[in-house]
């Protein structure tokens, strides 16, 4: 309901009786836009913390990774055979 009076699909004024949630059908189009509006809040607090928690979990996955990861993995030694042989056939590199 939030999402699709945001993106104006639906209009309260327009709304039939029966149509609402169960919850809605008994208020009233002024106590139906509060109500809506409270969980607009609610949504918006609710995504936020979502955005928030998950770049904080990035973030710890990130450093994790870090700290388990071996230096000497098969593709830093992919890297490093390629590059030997490129620099044995001219092939010159920035650092």
């Amino acid at each position: 309901m939030v999402d699709a009076l945001a993106e104006q699909s639906v209009k309260l004024e327009e709304m039939k009786d029966e149509e609402p949630l169960e919850n809605m059908r008994k208020m009233t189009l002024d106590e139906r836009r509060a109500f809506v509006a409270t969980k607009e809040v609610e949504r918006k607090k609710i995504r936020e913390s979502i955005n928030r928690l998950a770049k904080a979990r990035a973030a710890f996955v990130a450093a994790e990774m870090k700290k388990t990861a071996p230096a000497d993995t098969l593709g830093e030694q992919m890297r490093a055979a390629v590059r030997q042989q490129s620099e044995k056939q001219g092939f010159l590199f920035k650092q």
